[in-house]
């Protein structure tokens, strides 16, 4: 580049801008997030160790072959139940069990209550009343009551604790989902696509619910912690996964609490895989919250 007198300045003489790297940004948003970093961490463990569980654990979860109640041991890290079952092995066959349920029954939950929400907060008036009505007739229950009467009506199976769960969660996401639709359609590009005569759908699923995706996110991410220990409990009360299924809610009830004195190691080890997971899951729907929310970002 040249001067108007002709002279050239050499190029290191004008700063230059170098956007971050996507590596410093991830590095930066850690180290301000290191609560939702041990919550990443610990969902990654738990999707690893659920895929990969055929290579992981050390021997048949269904097993009966082994001393019963046998303390921890190099040979059986987690120690025995009553049945004589490794319990590492049932731990981490239990992480396919729970994430199986939660993945499925949070997805259930979260489009069935984005949808309702959605077209609730959008069209309004006599339709939004009924919904709403239905929608708090639903969140009177406890979600813990509300899924063990349906699990009374349709029963225990894998597919149908998964549909239960699914069920229970909706009201929730649905208002969560009507709060912001409600928001979002008083903006003025939701005035001008109405004036170009979008219509309804195309305005709902166009326009107001790509901009709504990053609240609905983080009640997902939530929200798949809350269905793993509604699982977890329904399972405890003999409601949920059927046996000889790892479960480690199962693991914690029936005949085996009789042992927890003279064995805490049954109770220790899938507690303590429960209370991680849900932990770890709500640690990181904190995070998300905080780093997709424009009005947390910069606190």
């Amino acid at each position: 580049m040249t001067t108007a007198a002709g002279q050239s300045l050499p190029l290191d003489t004008f700063d230059t801008y170098t956007p971050p790297s996507r590596l410093r940004k991830l590095g930066r948003t850690a180290r301000k997030q290191p609560l939702g970093v041990f919550g990443a961490v610990v969902v990654i463990i738990l999707v690893l160790m659920s895929v990969f569980a055929s290579v992981v654990a050390p021997h048949d979860p269904s097993s009966i072959d082994f001393d019963s109640l046998t303390s921890p041991n190099a040979a059986h890290p987690f120690g025995t139940d009553d049945k004589g079952r490794d319990i590492l092995s049932r731990v981490i066959y239990g992480s396919q069990t729970s994430l199986k349920v939660g993945l499925i029954a949070t997805f259930i939950g979260t489009v069935g209550g984005a949808l309702i929400g959605l077209t609730s907060g959008y069209f309004g008036g006599l339709f939004d009343s009924i919904l709403q009505r239905l929608m708090d007739s639903l969140m009177a229950f406890p979600t813990i009551i509300l899924a063990l009467i349906m699990v009374a009506v349709f029963g225990n199976s894998i597919s149908k604790l998964m549909l239960v769960v699914g069920i229970a969660i909706i009201p929730g996401v649905g208002r969560v989902m009507r709060g912001v639709v409600l928001a979002e359609k008083q903006s003025l590009y939701i005035e001008s696509a109405r004036a170009t005569g979008a219509d309804s759908a195309r305005i709902m699923f166009r326009h107001i619910l790509p901009n709504v995706l990053a609240p609905i996110i983080v009640i997902a991410t939530s929200l798949l912690g809350a269905s793993i220990l509604v699982e977890a409990s329904l399972s405890f009360l003999g409601l949920g996964t059927p046996p000889p299924t790892p479960s480690w809610g199962a693991d914690l009830s029936g005949n085996a609490r009789k042992y927890f004195p003279y064995a805490p190691w049954m109770a220790i080890f899938p507690g303590v895989a429960l209370s991680l997971v849900v932990l770890g899951f709500n640690l990181l729907g904190d995070a998300l919250r905080d780093v997709l929310d424009p009005r947390l970002r910069n606190r």
